[in-house]
């Protein structure tokens, strides 16, 4: 099957989230999403077919449930090879991998101060919101990739 989405579509739709409160296993870009929740709301506002969403978990989801949902939705590809567009499944304080960021952003240029940029849905405590980071903060707990599957490039 073939698919329409690019992936600067998907950053477009992940930077709209920017700002965006978290709330726990939220799918809604109103009232406030989580990683997961984050990835749905892009996926549907594209008219991806195919999404498989994963509902009840506890406050500290299974890494295993959420690895699970991430191999339904998506291809696992090598961390080195992780592009525009693509996911990161994340450690998050040492634990196992079960949170989800973005790559909006992947040019590099140190004399102009641009480092490549993820964007993901942080709990934070009671402020968390949907919001940008450099990649080289959370890269130390970035385990694997994921690709859309019928990117179009």
């Amino acid at each position: 099957m073939t698919y329409t989405v690019t992936r600067q579509q998907i950053v477009d739709e992940a930077m709209k989230l920017r700002g965006v409160k978290f709330r726990h296993q939220g799918r809604s870009a109103v009232t406030g999403v989580d990683c997961v929740g984050m990835l749905h709301v892009i996926l549907t506002a594209l008219d991806y077919p195919a999404i498989v969403d994963v509902e009840g978990y506890r406050k500290s989801p299974s890494a295993t449930v959420i690895y699970e949902t991430m191999c339904a939705n998506f291809d696992e590809i090598p961390i080195d090879e992780v592009g525009l567009g693509d996911i990161y499944l994340m450690r998050i304080g040492g634990r196992k991998a079960k949170h989800a960021s973005i790559l909006v952003n992947d040019v590099r240029d140190v004399p102009r101060g641009i480092e490549p940029q993820i964007i993901h849905a942080h709990g934070m405590g009671t402020k968390g919101a949907v919001v940008l980071d450099a990649l080289v903060n959370w890269w130390p707990q970035c385990v694997t990739g994921f690709r859309l599957r019928g990117l179009v490039t």
